[in-house]
This record gives structure tokens, sequence and C-alpha cells, in this order.
């Protein structure tokens, strides 16, 4: 009789230890916050990103569209991998069947049912009161009643701890803002800046030089003259070539997803130069980028620079300009480590650096005339009380480094 109260114990210990063991690994499951970033319900398109800093093997875990459960190791993977599934990195998958008009999209966790408890994130299209609503509601990741209102292909736009409707937003532009910020036919390469609010892992993009695509940088040849492809905000990366040569015509494009080059929604940024109607112009004039017959004058020392703001209503061949750039990093001299002032000035100029070396500088009209030059070590004040009135622009120079510009105005 003890002999068999004590294998009674010894089971429920073994079971207890099994639902304990389950459990950690549907709590630790439930700690990678991988989201859904990104639908086109007509291409049957959707992406997720795994924001949290830990690995993960998303293979089994399922996706449901309108109720209809489909494993993620069942769908086609177009960018980056189910196992692992990196830090930050994108996973893009194409296969799910999906209702442009209105619809719903929830994820869950692998090893459960497709219930309230798998829950793990969700969204919904078109019209309230889809699939698995009402679990998303209770467990407080969308709201009673609401859905996206605007026409696919959808974007999230908050961060991994935001949720509902707000987070979301028909898209224009791409899903990471990245821009091209120049083409340097000096050594043959070209600078991408991260002009978004995050920084973005430029690695699973994929980038066209005169037609010829590669499916993901980071496997492209070429050497990293600065930066890393995991590009921080308001930081940018430089990409030297070494199969593919600027010369005197060509192209750029940019896309966020590889092996989808006839897509606007994914073509995050196009230049072309010495030649009008490169590959993929076309495609920039559809997302209104670019004028397919407007292209960029480049000579074999020049550059060519882009000189908006890095939105996407400032794209096309009016905001890049040739310059013949001293050295190969544009953003190297940012502007706000000098501050000018005052401006507009009378009389003195007074310039103030927060870089710890001497820094160049150049003055010029807007007829290009060079007004003066000379250092600066921290401050400096310059007399421009004999400047005629009107616009001046002060180039600095770290190093040999490329020019950073500031407008100031010269008045009575």
């Amino acid at each position: 009789m003890k002999e068999k109260n004590t294998c009674k114990i010894y089971k429920w210990i073994l079971a207890a230890s099994i639902i304990l063991c389950c459990n950690k690994t549907i709590l630790s499951q439930q700690l990678i916050n991988v989201r859904i970033i990104y639908i086109d319900p007509a291409k049957k398109i959707i992406a997720l990103t795994n924001y949290l800093d830990a690995d993960s093997n998303l293979s089994d875990w399922r996706v449901s569209s309108n109720g209809i459960d489909t494993p993620l190791s069942k769908l086609v993977t177009i960018l980056g991998n189910l196992n692992p599934c990196k830090n930050t990195q994108s996973l893009v998958l194409q296969g799910l069947t999906m209702d442009p008009n209105k619809g719903s999209l929830s994820l869950h966790l692998p090893n459960l049912p497709i219930d309230s408890q798998s829950l793990h994130d969700f969204v919904q299209w078109g019209d309230s009161s889809q699939a698995f609503e009402a679990d998303a509601v209770m467990k407080k990741i969308w709201r009673q009643g609401r859905y996206i209102t605007a026409k696919p292909p959808f974007s999230f736009k908050c961060t991994y701890g935001d949720h509902d409707d707000t987070c979301w937003q028909g898209i224009k532009a791409p899903v990471i803002n990245l821009r091209f910020a120049y083409v340097s036919n000096i050594n043959n390469s070209i600078c991408i800046k991260n002009a978004g609010v995050s920084n973005v892992d430029l690695s699973y993009s994929a980038l066209c030089i005169n037609g010829n695509c590669y499916d993901t940088i980071k496997n492209m040849p070429m050497n990293l003259l600065k930066g890393n492809l995991n590009i921080l905000k308001n930081d940018s990366v430089v990409i030297q070539f070494k199969n593919d040569s600027i010369l005197y015509s060509g192209s750029a494009a940019l896309f966020a997803f590889p092996k989808l080059y006839n897509d606007t929604s994914v073509l995050l940024d196009f230049v072309q130069w010495g030649d009008s109607m490169q590959p993929y112009s076309s495609l920039a004039g559809q997302k209104g980028i670019w004028d397919s017959l407007q292209t960029v004058d480049i000579a074999k020392n020049d550059s060519i620079v882009y000189t908006g703001n890095y939105t996407f209503a400032q794209s096309g061949a009016s905001y890049w300009e040739t310059r013949h750039l001293l050295g190969i990093y544009l953003d190297e001299f940012r502007q706000d480590y000098v501050t000018l002032y005052p401006n507009p000035t009378a009389q003195f100029l007074n310039i103030n650096s927060t870089i710890s070396s001497k820094i160049y500088y150049h003055i010029i009209d807007i007829t290009g005339k060079v007004m003066g030059n000379g250092t600066i070590y921290n401050t400096q004040q310059l007399d421009i009380s004999k400047y005629a009135n009107g616009i001046y622009y002060i180039k600095l120079y770290k190093d040999a480094g490329n020019p950073g510009i500031i407008k100031f105005v010269k008045v009575n």
C-alpha cells in the first residue's frame, strides 16, 4: 500500500513538473514580442518583426486569417528566417489568403489551441467583430469595435508595446525610411541614410545597381567605408561596390524586401544619373518619387548629392545636384555640431563648434565666389561688415571629410 502511494506521489510530481515546464515554455514565448508590422492582402504578404533582444524559433507559431489557422512554416519565406528569427529582424511571408476589403489577422503562440490563451497579436480592417476580436479586447491588445479604415496595404507605425487601430496606417511611403544621401564616382560608393525614427537593419533590404539586384545587401560583394548595416536613426552607411561600377550613367534602387521588384509599396528610394529611363525608373515614377525622363549629371571625379529633407515629398531629380566632394563621408560633418549666431547679422558672425578638433571653413556667396576661409577651434568670430547684404553659405570641413553647409544672411 505504501509503495502504491509513493508511486502516485511520483506520478503527481512528474505531472506537475511537466505542467510547470510547459508553462515556462509558454511564458518564455510570450516574452518574445513578435509583432505583425505589414499586411498586403492582395499580394498575400505579411511581415513580422521580433522586437525584443532574443532569437526565436517561429516555425511552430500560427497565424489566423479570419479564423483560418495556418502555421508560419506553411507559408513561403521571402525575407528572413523562421529559425532563428534574429533580434529586430523582419520576417516576410507570402501565401496567406486574406480579404482586402475586410478581415482580421491574429498571431498565435505554438503548442496551444488557436484561442485567447495563444493569442499574441491582432489586427482587423474594414469591419469590426472579426474572428478573435473579443479575445484581443480581453487581452487589451485591441479596442472593442475598432478597425483600420485605410485602404491596404497597411503598416504598423508605433513601438512594439502599443496596440489597436491607431497604430496602423495605409501606406504610400515605405515601411522603413531609408534614403540615398549621395552617389560617388570618386570611390564607386553610395551612401544610404536612415531618416526614420528608429534603428534599421539594412542587411535584409535589397539594392539594385544599374538593374543588377542583390536580394540581401549583407550578401552582396562590397566594402563598408563608413558605419555598418544596422543603421542608427539619423545615421548612415557608405557602401563601396566591388563588382558594379557607378561610371557616367546608371541608377540605384532600394527595396525594403527582396524579390518584389515590381511593387511600389516596398520601393524605398531611387536615383538615376547620366542617362534617363534606367531600370526601375518607371516604378519610381508610379510611386511619385522620380520622373523617369529626369536624370542627374555626374562626372569622373564628382558625386551627386541629395539636398532635400529626407521626406517622401522631397524626392526626384530636382533634389539632387552634382558636387565635387573632398572625401567620402557626406554626413561625417553634421550641421548640429555647429551653431551660427546671430543670424541674420550686420557685422559679426559667431561660430560655435562642439567638435574637439579644428575644422576648416569657406564662406561663399550665392554665385559661388569664395569670400573668405580659415580654421575654427571651438569658437570663432568673423567680421562680415564689409559684405554686401544678401544670402551666404559657410562650408565647414573636418579633416578631409565632405562639407557641412549652413546658410546665413547679411543685413544692415
